[in-house]
């Protein structure tokens, strides 16, 4: 999807059974790279803001994942192979016959998010799954310097030494010279997507029954939806999901999910991805561990 940047004008570019991810603009506005497994494996695509000029352009063979941040002159774009922790650099201005992509370093598992606006360095998060902690890639020396042992990197600032994270629901700036961080917002204690579908589900299920409910009724069993379509239904059904999030963003929320829905099975378990389990489970889990 794509809009103008007062929020109207939205437009949807691609409409198609494949995963599209992580678009970024190009520093001239006149492309948007994105990640899709269209033609099999992960790989980068650019398209025009228009929806035309599709093209592929990675097809490195085990798949290049990005979240394709663009140098700042437009003329790089930095990936990582699907199975290794190498990571590597390419021209999207040519086609990939043409291409000779540079090796930059395999010493970390590091995901780029930002590139800063002097080309020096590649902001991102490394390490271990479960334990990420916030690195910047250095051009000259070819090195990595550990920022923070905490948080999830999001873009550099406009003197290339501070850069902006978040972590346990707050938005940091972080000088990447003295490491000092300085808390800039919180959103709320401990906001993060998880909290928040636990205080969804935790009001659905223990919310008091309506006063029109007769009181000789038998009580209704809540449960956990099973499956992806059952969640649609009975979010579009909830008359609190909207008094929540408001009927406009509640509709525009069921649409990407629909969206989703036709990309993977209903049934949990069967071919769908794995992260998508592992979200599932998560809520589950601690709606369960609140129990006790």
């Amino acid at each position: 999807m794509i809009n103008r940047a007062d929020g109207n004008g939205e437009r949807q570019l691609t409409n198609d059974p494949p995963l599209d991810r992580n678009p970024t603009f190009s520093p001239d506005g006149q492309w948007i790279a994105f990640m899709s497994n269209r033609s099999g494996r992960n790989q980068i695509w650019l398209i025009r803001p228009d929806g035309s000029g599709l093209r592929q352009a990675t097809d490195a063979s085990p798949g290049a994942w990005s979240h394709n941040p663009w140098s700042p002159d437009g003329s790089s774009l930095p990936y990582t192979y699907a199975t290794t922790t190498d990571m590597f650099m390419f021209d999207p201005r040519k086609p990939w016959r043409e291409q000779s992509p540079q090796f930059l370093s395999s010493d970390v598992d590091f995901t780029p998010m930002s590139w800063s606006p002097d080309g020096r360095q590649l902001l991102g998060d490394g390490g271990s799954q479960g334990h990420e902690q916030i690195f910047a890639y250095l051009f000259a020396s070819k090195q990595f310097t550990r920022l923070s042992e905490v948080g999830t990197s999001w873009t550099w600032l406009r003197d290339s030494r501070r850069l902006l994270y978040t972590f346990h629901g707050k938005l940091f700036v972080l000088d990447s010279v003295t490491k000092n961080a300085r808390e800039i917002l919180s959103v709320a204690p401990d906001a993060n997507t998880y909290l928040l579908m636990f205080t969804l589900l935790k009001v659905g299920m223990e919310d008091e029954k309506p006063a029109s409910e007769s009181a000789d009724k038998r009580s209704r069993l809540r449960f956990l939806p099973g499956t992806l379509k059952d969640a649609m239904r009975l979010f579009k059904a909830s008359e609190l999901t909207g008094k929540i999030l408001g009927e406009g963003s509640k509709e525009k929320f069921l649409s990407y999910k629909q969206a989703s829905a036709n990309r993977n099975p209903s049934e949990l378990g069967t071919a769908i991805k794995d992260a998508e389990v592992i979200y599932h489970h998560e809520v589950t889990n601690q709606y369960l561990w609140n129990r006790f």
